[in-house]
């Protein structure tokens, strides 16, 4: 819908696998979700912070 998306880059986890841990699932969202750009506007990722919220 063309709505900008703002990813906290260090408010979300995940538990790690086998292969993966935590800090490389996080490293990874990171990487991917902003580099998406076939559903419109691209993610921006933003430290916690450097989070402004306004009204």
């Amino acid at each position: 819908m063309g709505y900008p998306v703002t990813l906290v880059s260090d408010a979300h986890t995940s538990a790690g696998n086998a292969v993966l841990t935590p800090r490389l699932v996080i490293e990874h969202h990171n990487a991917t979700l902003t580099n998406i750009a076939s559903f419109g506007p691209r993610v921006l990722a933003v430290a916690s912070a450097d989070l402004q919220i306004s009204a």
